[in-house]
């Protein structure tokens, strides 16, 4: 038989292990509050999405509709400004695009010239130089935009003349700036292939949009 003593230091020992397993299991629990907190903005489009669809299903509209739409509000809260452009290219690709207008584009001069000149009388852009802008979406459907200037790009000692659609200039090589009116253009949603239509190849094309980052 245990004596007291024996039996009060296990009934000690008990609690202590019961105390240091509580204090165990709040500084594990605290640890993933912290950890959750840490991340929760990294889980915000997840959340978005479960809260979205969790909605429309429990509204009892769960069929494939209901989910794009769903898929389509949580892209429209997630877009961003994307700048891309290509060197000594004739195109470039742009994906995961909001359809609506380039809100910057440049186009860079080379050294045989970039600017087609329109030689006929008749045309009211006579003597002026053409750069065209085709636009193909993923369904091959196309549109095409013309640039009118009075001069070529040019491409002098390593520094090309540029076409600024923000400022309407052509900006010279030397720094001189030139008033220019340039063209909206406008892209397909999610894809859109842009492609200058001239026989020189310019230096470098950039363009700024607005795509969405899911």
């Amino acid at each position: 038989m245990k004596t007291i003593i024996e039996k009060n230091f296990l009934k000690k020992e008990n609690g202590s292990i019961a105390v240091f397993v509580l204090v165990a299991l709040l500084f594990m629990s605290a640890f993933l509050i912290i950890a959750y907190a840490g991340n929760i903005n990294k889980s915000k489009d997840v959340k978005e999405q479960f809260d979205i669809v969790s909605g429309i299903y429990s509204q009892g509209d769960g069929d494939q509709s209901a989910y794009t739409r769903a898929y389509t509000n949580l892209r429209n809260k997630n877009k961003k400004t994307i700048t891309t452009s290509s060197t000594n290219n004739k195109s470039l690709v742009l994906e995961k695009a909001f359809a609506g207008k380039l809100s910057n584009y440049k186009i860079y001069g080379s050294e045989a010239g970039v600017g087609e000149k329109v030689d006929d009388t008749s045309d009211s852009n006579y003597g002026k130089y053409k750069i065209s802008i085709k636009l193909t979406d993923a369904n091959n459907q196309t549109r095409t935009t013309d640039i009118f200037i009075n001069e070529q790009l040019k491409y002098t000692n390593g520094i090309a003349d540029y076409i600024d659609f923000s400022t309407q200039k052509l900006v010279k090589g030397d720094g001189t700036k030139i008033d220019v009116t340039l063209p909206e253009i406008s892209i397909f949603e999610d894809y859109t292939k842009i492609e200058i239509l001239t026989s020189i190849t310019p230096s470098k094309i950039e363009v700024e949009y607005t795509g969405y980052t899911l």
